[in-house]
């Protein structure tokens, strides 16, 4: 059965924001003004963060009104948009992630904004409206109104919240990353890359970003395993050699595998300073441990 087409009809309503860009940079001011000016244009607010020699773009997950959304103002900020990757030290390897929900008052618009080769991409399509669409925009109005209350009162309009959308919310898993642990309070556990690999983590936006570099251990290139290294450290002396892939793990206090996400590590072995590579762990209440394995492990869902 083929879906009729939708178009959306009239202003839109409401818009939001969503995902990231991330990349490397070597003139970290010049990036910094390229945001600016991203930012200036006024349909979202830009976070621009950089970690050595590597930068993350993201926009703010909230509603914007509508009235902002002109098309004057999208096509300003998908061309200032394509100025920052250009800015970037190498437009090519810019992967994103970035995203538009505008929703109108018979549908909804949603905007992927993608790279290749160094070229922005945009990709629309149109869907009807659904009830998740009404839920997160209620929600984002309660919290504002709770700025405007007394602590009190705040108190029960957040409980009320959480009845009224807290299925919804977690099974989107937002309450989950909402409530995810501190960065600081998770243990790090390099597993069988210990002294291989060093580990820090920070949290953002309910993700993890775990940055793994080089450690006293690295294996330099054609250099030989340690005599008296068991099965699972010399796999992980091979795979640090060859810039291969890891996994880095969210596990709860009893060991249980949360999330899992895939690490390569090739960006080590190029040689250079500041040789670092971010991993980005969805953030769960569980959380306890952030582990680097050579197996992905069963995340519990």
């Amino acid at each position: 059965m083929v879906e009729p087409v939708i178009t959306p009809e009239g202003p839109v309503v409401r818009a939001r924001f969503g995902g990231i860009l991330d990349g490397r940079v070597d003139t970290p001011e010049t990036l910094q003004e390229a945001a600016r000016r991203l930012g200036d244009v006024g349909v979202a607010t830009v976070d621009l963060d950089i970690d050595g020699g590597r930068f993350t773009l993201m926009l703010e997950e909230d509603w914007v009104a509508g009235e902002r959304m002109t098309d004057e103002a999208m096509q300003a900020f998908v061309a200032e948009l394509q100025r920052f990757i250009d800015t970037t030290a190498d437009p090519v390897s810019v992967e994103s992630t970035l995203s538009c929900v505008q929703i109108y008052g018979n549908a909804v618009l949603e905007t992927l904004f993608q790279t290749r080769g160094g070229q922005l991409s945009v990709f629309g399509r149109a869907r009807p409206i659904e009830e998740d669409d009404a839920a997160f925009e209620q929600r984002t109005e309660l919290q504002r109104e709770i700025a405007r209350v007394d602590k009190r009162k705040a108190i029960g309009i957040v409980a009320l919240l959480m009845i009224g959308f807290g299925l919804m919310a977690w099974h989107s898993g937002y309450v989950d990353r909402l409530m995810a642990a501190s960065a600081s309070s998770l243990t790090l556990d390099a597993g069988p890359f210990e002294g291989m690999l060093s580990m820090s983590v920070e949290k953002k936006w309910g993700l993890y970003h775990v940055t793994l570099a080089p450690a006293a251990a690295f294996p330099e290139e054609g250099a030989e395993i340690p005599a008296g290294s068991d099965r699972a450290r010399r796999a992980a002396w091979r795979i640090a050699e060859s810039g291969g892939t890891l996994y880095v793990q969210l596990r709860s206090a009893s060991g249980e595998v949360l999330e899992s996400v895939e690490g390569e590590l090739r960006v080590l072995v190029a040689g250079g300073e500041d040789r670092a590579v971010v991993v980005r762990l969805p953030g769960r209440i569980e959380g306890a441990r952030v582990r680097l394995d050579l197996d992905r492990g069963k995340p519990a869902r």
